[in-house]
């Protein structure tokens, strides 16, 4: 049996890469329009293993104002230098119309006028971090950043899910700016990408990991400190991919994004009433169930905002679990006919890593 060792093949006339590059871990790559067609579009199978990309989804209205606020869904923002007031949160790319090969999304970092930090984090947590364990990976992401950020990204596991310092306990793979592959600019974002070697964790530390209910695999971007007022980090297309090279950004539909978002975090309206006017104090209430179930029973459950009420001096959510939760309220029903009593609000419910 005869054996042809290579690393690459390509055309007699072709002046740039190979057509087909043979790597040494087993793997194949393709230079041909085809095969991007194929990672571009839903055939290849959910291949960028980070959610909301382009922080499209942002369900928290107010975005991130502080050190360990999230702002766009699964992406966490964290001060490092200076005080904790910082912003991070949706932006427009294109408010004027579309602009070719850019998503009309991006994420937004760093200062406003008057905010106090002047060195960032972000930082998006990803379960089943089991997968991820001695594989190569690549990262990528299109890049409008102002200067001072792009100092560094790190993939890193972590048993304390995205908290502050998180995943330092069992060291990270990372790459300082001197190490991103820059692959040219498009309008103005420049397209940059990073291969990474991710390890496989002791014994001891993989019992730790497992150990945990926030155990995740980070991706983290971080900045330099001394970040000026009105400067911002600039993120869109944001990818973590199976293989050493990058493809086109995994196109999902919004409401898929949105519902692998809202095992996460999750805005449920409900509302309960009471017709009955008795002139004693009342209580009333009901069950209502959440859009998507929830990763664990939601630790953190905040109002919104309100709606309605009426005839109400007490309330509460109860009963909460990953599927569902309840209102319940308390207050004199003294109107006549319907509506004596009524509660009606949007809530946050938080079960973030």
């Amino acid at each position: 049996m005869s054996q042809l060792k290579t690393n690459s093949i390509t055309h007699v006339d072709n002046t740039g890469d190979p057509n087909i590059t043979l790597h040494t871990d087993g793997s194949t790559s393709i230079r041909n329009y085809k095969a991007k067609s194929i990672n571009g579009g839903p055939i290849s199978g959910f291949r960028n293993q980070v959610m909301n990309p382009t922080g499209a989804i942002q369900q928290r209205p107010s975005g991130a104002n502080n050190s360990g606020d999230y702002g766009v869904d699964r992406w966490r923002m964290f001060t490092t230098d200076g005080g904790t007031a910082g912003a991070m949160s949706r932006q427009n790319t294109s408010p004027n119309g579309v602009i070719a090969g850019v998503p009309p999304e991006y994420i937004a970092i760093g200062r406003n006028p008057g905010n106090t930090a002047t060195g960032f984090v972000l930082i998006q947590g990803i379960e089943e971090w089991t997968r991820f364990m001695g594989k190569t990976y690549t990262l990528s992401w299109l890049d409008a950043s102002d200067a001072g950020f792009n100092d560094f990204v790190q993939v890193l596991f972590s048993s304390n899910g995205t908290s502050a310092g998180a995943g330092n306990e069992f060291g990270d793979v990372g790459a300082s700016a001197a190490n991103y592959v820059n692959e040219g600019t498009v309008e103005g974002w420049t397209q940059y990408s990073v291969t990474l070697n991710i390890p496989t964790l002791s014994e001891a530390d993989y019992n730790t990991m497992a150990g945990s209910s926030n155990a995740c695999l980070l991706v983290k971007f971080g900045s330099n400190t001394g970040i000026a007022e009105s400067n911002y980090g600039r993120y869109t297309a944001i990818q973590l991919e199976p293989g050493p090279l990058r493809t086109p950004l995994e196109l999902r539909f919004a409401a898929t994004e949105l519902a692998m978002c809202q095992r996460y975090y999750q805005v449920v309206r409900a509302g309960i009433r009471n017709d009955y006017a008795s002139g004693q104090a009342a209580a009333f209430g009901g069950p209502f169930n959440f859009f998507q179930p929830m990763r664990i029973t939601p630790p953190f459950v905040t109002k919104v905002a309100e709606e309605a009420r009426q005839n109400v001096t007490q309330e509460a959510v109860v009963n909460v679990s990953a599927n569902g939760a309840m209102m319940e309220a308390v207050g004199i029903a003294t109107d006549g006919g319907q509506v004596a009593q009524q509660w009606v609000a949007d809530f946050g419910f938080d079960a973030e890593l």
